[in-house]
């Protein structure tokens, strides 16, 4: 809970992932913790299963881009495709594809993976239906 520039941190956590948590807290004038730490998570439901933290995901991997980000990735990756204009090497054009693909991902700011799902063509549920058809032979 956040009031008048005072954050309260409350709920259970584990030990080690205290300090990563209060580290991440920035830009407020007084914290309470009122965080209940526990060693392991047997037998406290919130703190089993899920994904396992890692820490901070930098501005490159997140799904969304800052629009600040995408300007630096879109001007880095012009320069790219730019220099492998000019240059006309292998190494040139391995730089400038990559250059086109970061481009393209400021430009559009969608992640990779789902820029990839959008181009290829979608499943084939009715698979089996055709090759029941074609193994049938021709219809007379």
């Amino acid at each position: 809970m956040i009031d008048n520039g005072k954050i309260t941190l409350s709920g259970p956590i584990l030990a080690n992932e205290v300090d990563t948590l209060l580290a991440c807290v920035s830009g407020v004038s007084e914290v309470e913790n009122q965080l209940k730490v526990h060693d392991r998570p047997e037998n406290h439901p919130a703190l089993q299963g899920g994904i396992p933290r890692t820490g901070a995901h930098g501005e490159m991997f997140q799904a969304r881009w800052s629009p600040t980000f995408r300007l630096f990735a879109g001007t880095v990756g012009m320069r790219l495709m730019a220099n492998c204009l000019a240059q006309r090497d292998a190494g040139s054009a391995l730089l400038g594809t990559l250059g086109f693909g970061l481009f393209l991902r400021a430009t559009t700011n969608t992640g990779f993976s789902e820029m990839i799902a959008e181009a290829l063509p979608p499943s084939v549920g009715r698979g089996s239906e055709l090759l029941s058809a074609a193994a049938a032979g021709p219809v007379l």
